[in-house]
């Protein structure tokens, strides 16, 4: 699973997804398969659609 960036000065490090070509099937689905593994390893994800607004950078406490 190789992220876009991976921010390394977050502990633990977090991934960041720029999701570009959402205008394509096999795309969609590659991102399907990527969040369901971000989600079984618990890796913290920021995610971003350049289409829109930038994202929230405050990462959740984790527990």
């Amino acid at each position: 699973m190789l992220p876009d960036f991976v921010l390394t000065d977050t502990d633990p490090p977090t991934v960041v997804e720029v999701w570009g070509m959402l205008g394509r099937e096999d795309y969609r689905a590659r991102k399907q398969e990527k969040l369901e593994h971000y989600r079984r390893e618990g890796t913290l994800l920021i995610e971003w659609d350049p289409h829109g607004a930038l994202p929230e950078l405050t990462l959740p406490a984790r527990g």
